[in-house]
């Protein structure tokens, strides 16, 4: 694969992952699609390895939230090889609370930074970190 295909193949997982969080049951077929199995997760409150659970995970963290829209700039992707890649985006998450839950809407903007690997399977997400850069809102657990 050169180095043009890898950055498009990486940066159309990424956007993929992105778009599942908002649109698909995050379930084990899911994740196997997804992720490599030694994948490490870290959102800004918590943190997840390996696949198994990986999709209760995410969905979790989703859960209080009736609907969620993730947008990104499209990745900066260095190929690392012939079967790795690390990649970088700007990514805002806007989380709309279902009824009763909290007020109104939690929005953060972030950056991403991870890792994909070319498995026999396809490129899959290897690691994956979000640092905040700014919130808007109540995020879930906190007071509003």
């Amino acid at each position: 694969m050169n180095r043009r295909e890898t950055q498009a193949a990486v940066a159309d997982l990424f956007g993929r992952y992105l778009m599942t969080l908002d649109t698909v049951k995050l379930d084990s077929e899911w994740a196997s699609w997804m992720f490599t199995p030694d994948v490490a997760i870290e959102f800004p409150m918590s943190r997840h390895e390996g696949i198994e659970g990986v999709a209760d995970y995410h969905a979790q963290s989703l859960a209080p939230f009736a609907g969620t829209q993730h947008l990104s700039s499209p990745p900066v992707v260095d190929p690392d090889g012939d079967t790795g890649a690390r990649f970088r985006a700007h990514v805002v998450s806007i989380h709309v609370y279902a009824a009763g839950t909290a007020p109104g809407r939690f929005s953060a903007g972030t950056i991403a930074t991870g890792e994909a690997r070319l498995t026999p399977a396809g490129w899959r997400l290897r690691r994956l970190s979000l640092q905040v850069v700014w919130t808007e809102g109540h995020p879930p657990g906190r007071a509003a």
